[in-house]
């Protein structure tokens, strides 16, 4: 007697025919019916399923016994099993449309079930999801260290300016300035960190924003912070300053309002400013960067999108 049997896993007899390492069939009935006409030699028993990790035919035999693994891809085999499921339609949708609707979640993850219990068909592969899992996790620990060892040691580095730039130093860094208007004097008052010269620390509540100023605007100057345009004062008078517009820089620069504060911090000493304008000028205009008579602080970044303008941000001490 010849018996054809179609079934959607592999028995065991199979995986030991395939020498597969790893065995992904289910046992119980199928494993038990099987051996049991196999131990009839009058019986010949022909096994068809369903083979998802190949795309060629795969069969064997071995006395009374043998198999045809058919190659077919999940998604054939899931949309003709869920034509017999209740939640059909829905699935349906999720295949062939790609519709995912998250707020019907849960009919969602009972239709998973309901199609691995009535045909058997392993939707993820436990140990994939696993690796996937733990991987994932390594990936944003990793990137989440980066970041917050880069954050602490930003933040220990703008202490240590504040610290080294106290109020308590800066009537002798302002008497030195004073005795001595060469360049080189005051380049040997300001801190050395990087290998560049760090003038200070400007602090931007409005946009959440405080970082180190490096002497110089010089594309690698500006990779590590907000740069100082060099022949600009350092305290009194026009201060101008220029960062990247990065959301670790000056990104949100421009919901900056008249009326709110910065606080700007040298090797000279500190103030306190005040946003007076806001506006877009054109790369090729140096005039927001003109000494003044009053002090002022000048800020400048790109403008998104808009390569030829740039914007301007002028502040007013606050006295």
């Amino acid at each position: 007697m010849k018996l054809l049997w179609m079934c959607n896993v592999p028995t065991k007899r199979i995986e030991l025919m395939k020498n597969t390492q790893q065995s992904t069939c289910v046992g119980g009935w199928l494993e038990g019916l099987s051996e049991s006409l196999l131990a009839d030699k009058d019986i010949e028993l022909c096994y068809c399923y369903p083979e998802y990790k190949s795309q060629k035919l795969g069969h064997d035999k071995k006395d009374n016994f043998k198999y045809y693994a058919i190659p077919i891809s999940y998604y054939q085999a899931t949309v003709a099993m869920q034509e017999q499921c209740e939640c059909g339609k829905i699935y349906r949708k999720i295949l062939k449309l790609k519709y995912y609707n998250y707020s019907n979640w849960k009919a969602v993850i009972q239709l998973h079930f309901k199609i691995l219990m009535e045909g058997g068909f392993l939707v993820l592969n436990k140990k994939v999801i696993i690796i996937s899992v733990t991987v994932a996790f390594m990936i944003i620990a990793i990137i989440s260290t980066f970041f917050v060892v880069k954050y602490f040691m930003n933040k220990n580095k703008i202490d240590y300016v504040y610290e080294e730039y106290s109020s308590d130093n800066t009537q002798n860094r302002l008497d030195a300035e004073n005795n001595n208007n060469e360049a080189d004097s005051t380049d040997n008052l300001m801190l050395q960190i990087d290998g560049e010269n760090v003038l200070g620390v400007i602090k931007i509540d409005k946009i959440n924003f405080e970082g180190l100023i490096y002497e110089g605007t010089s594309m690698q100057t500006l990779a590590k912070g907000v740069g100082h345009f060099t022949n600009t004062p350092y305290l009194e008078g026009n201060v101008c300053l220029a960062a990247h517009n990065t959301n670790s820089y000056w990104a949100k620069l421009h919901t900056l309002s008249n009326g709110d504060k910065i606080q700007y911090t040298c090797f000279l000493g500190t103030k306190e400013y005040e946003v007076s304008n806001v506006s877009k000028i054109s790369e090729t205009d140096w005039d927001s960067l003109k000494n003044t008579d009053t002090n002022v602080l000048t800020l400048i970044t790109c403008v998104k999108g808009q390569k030829d303008l740039r914007l301007c941000v002028q502040a007013k001490e606050i006295k």
